[in-house]
């Protein structure tokens, strides 16, 4: 037998978790642990670079109780310390009833050991359950102890608290190493003012002053409001973090004015280093206005994400609120400022419930200033709201149904167009965006199940969209790729 050069083993060993489901990569992964030498390292690594504490293991083919888990699991490790070693990340799912939780003992050992000898532990997930989220008094007092020290070590980079309540922000403000910090649904316990003689569990001498932070990736899903007020309250003396001045990625999710407000300021603050922003914005109300943020101030920013959810709603609001993030107002004269962007990739998904009602006929006309196609359609009666036009399908004409311009207008104003996907024209972003060179637009939607598949209906969606962005997407090579009901529309600028 002819012998593999050992990096080939190691890139065969390591698609394993990539191409099969969990149960069989495990299985294929301990038969290589015992084929040969050459083979053992790198499937134990594989193994046991990531430790998940849960009470339900996926993968587990046995009936062993989940206290019996941990049990099993400390006399692993403490009999083994290779194995220890090779442990990388550490995740603890709690689920619904809080199982993994009651076993305080086990659970805290298992953080200690691994903190004790595994010098390569670099991440900390910590998720809960979305439907019933968990506090952190839950959690029991050794284990508390034991997230708070692992917190501190200095080679821990990572760290992901999803449905988590009244997480005390010293536990993170303590971490000087971390790169990347996830808050998904987390809350805070409330920062105490020192000064208020009220707050008497915090002495002064315990408060501690605000720090910068290496941060280079932020996610902060829902109560972006709470994050920022916790953390960046410029006003406030017991703030944390003092800015995020190397922060280069940010994602965060928008609800309402309050998470508008906050996600400015956080903008703000990292204005400088910002090369990635993704926004995730639930447009349940037309207060979605982001004209605060201002992509000239953002002199790193390449890539630009807009991840648009209607949810349930039958229509949504005007896009214009979430497109003057793409046309900015120029900067003055007198203005530091440059007076066009360095973005080179913009992504915009639409994510909608359709309603099973679509338009009946579809026009085209021009503008007279561009001689662009527009794409008109004059929407349905629906019976069920009585005479009022029906807006249900402005999914795929976001901004408003068009209206018939009154008889004083000229020509002009006739043939003008009144979406505000112009406004993502190759044309204009090129003009404000000289560095543009993808765009990406998808349109995912979804028919209601109780309606079920309609053929003729997914049709008429998939004739409406494809009018609608190779007519007013001018120069835009549009192409609609339908992947079950998710139609893609990808294109390049030139």
């Amino acid at each position: 037998m002819v012998d593999l050069p050992q990096d080939v083993i190691e890139l065969i060993v390591n698609r394993i978790p990539l191409d099969f489901p969990a149960i069989e990569a495990q299985c294929a992964l301990l038969a290589c642990s015992a084929v040969s030498h050459s083979f053992r390292y790198p499937a134990r690594r594989a193994l046991f670079s990531t430790v998940t504490l849960e009470a339900h293991p996926p993968i587990s083919t046995t009936t062993t109780k989940p206290i019996e888990h941990l049990v099993s699991l400390c006399g692993l490790l403490c009999r083994n310390t290779e194995i220890k070693r090779l442990v990388r990340h550490l995740h603890i799912h709690v689920d619904e009833k809080r199982t993994i939780l009651k076993d305080d003992d086990n659970l805290s050992t298992v953080i200690n050991l691994l903190i004790v000898d595994s010098p390569m532990l670099e991440t900390l997930w910590i998720t809960g359950n979305r439907r019933r989220p968990f506090e952190w008094e839950n959690i029991g007092m050794l284990t508390r102890a034991a997230i708070v020290r692992l917190m501190g070590r200095k080679n821990l980079h990572s760290v992901r608290f999803s449905n988590m309540l009244g997480i005390p922000p010293t536990v993170i403000q303590q971490s000087r190493s971390l790169i990347n910090v996830e808050f998904i649904h987390t809350t805070f316990e409330a920062t105490l003012n020192a000064d208020d003689p009220s707050n008497q569990i915090t002495p002064a001498s315990h408060v501690q002053p605000a720090t910068p932070t290496s941060l280079r990736s932020l996610t902060v899903h829902g109560y972006i409001f709470h994050f920022d007020a916790t953390f960046l309250n410029p006003s406030s003396a017991s703030t944390l973090w003092t800015g995020l001045s190397s922060l280069t990625h940010f994602k965060g999710l928008i609800r309402d004015r309050m998470g508008v407000n906050a996600l400015s300021h956080i903008v703000q603050t990292s204005s400088a280093t910002l090369s990635h922003l993704t926004l995730m914005i639930r447009v349940d109300t037309a207060l979605m206005s982001l004209s605060s943020i201002n992509l000239y101030q953002l002199p790193s920013l390449e890539c630009l994400t807009l991840c648009v959810q209607t949810g349930t709603l039958r229509s949504i609001p005007p896009l214009h609120h979430i497109f003057t993030l793409l046309s900015p107002q120029k900067p003055t004269s007198s203005s530091t400022y440059p007076t066009t962007t360095t973005l080179k990739d913009l992504i915009i998904s639409i994510n909608a419930l359709a309603p099973p009602r679509a338009p009946q006929t579809i026009t085209r006309a021009y503008s007279a200033a561009t001689c662009t196609p527009v794409l008109r359609s004059s929407f349905s009666i629906d019976p069920f709201i009585g005479q009022r036009p029906s807006t249900s399908w402005t999914v795929f004409n976001p901004d408003q149904p068009p209206i018939p311009p009154p008889s004083h207008m000229s020509r002009r104003h006739e043939a003008a167009p009144y979406s505000h996907w112009a406004m993502v024209a190759p044309s204009a972003l090129k003009e404000w965006h000289p560095s543009l060179r993808s765009f990406e637009v998808t349109h995912d939607f979804k028919l209601p199940s109780s309606e079920g598949k309609d053929e003729a209906q997914m049709k008429i969606a998939k004739r409406i969209l494809q009018l609608e962005l190779s007519g007013v997407f001018e120069g835009f090579a549009a192409d609609a790729k339908m992947v079950g009901v998710r139609w893609c529309c990808v294109g390049v600028v030139s």
